[in-house]
């Protein structure tokens, strides 16, 4: 339970997406249009038509929840050990 007055709302994994990703899969995430090369990894947590949610782990900084929009992004399944 998050005590944090900025504690977001619960978002799931929608199971009809499109893409086929589910909850807890590892996925990159990262801007169709500049900033292309870095890219976002972590554990899938949220998937909307509207937002892409991935908390990071395994780095330098872990338990980060990272929000992109759908639009304008892309989100792919990859091997954990693709850091």
């Amino acid at each position: 339970m998050r005590k944090g007055g900025f504690a977001e709302e619960n978002i799931d994994v929608d199971e009809s997406d499109p893409s086929g990703l589910k909850a807890g899969e590892w996925v990159e995430v990262w801007p169709t249009d500049s900033g292309s090369r870095h890219r976002d990894q972590g554990s899938l947590v949220g998937l909307s038509g509207r937002e892409i949610v991935v908390e990071t782990g395994d780095g330098e900084v872990e338990g980060v929840r990272v929000h992109a929009p759908r639009h304008g992004f892309r989100v792919r399944r990859v091997d954990k050990g693709m850091l």
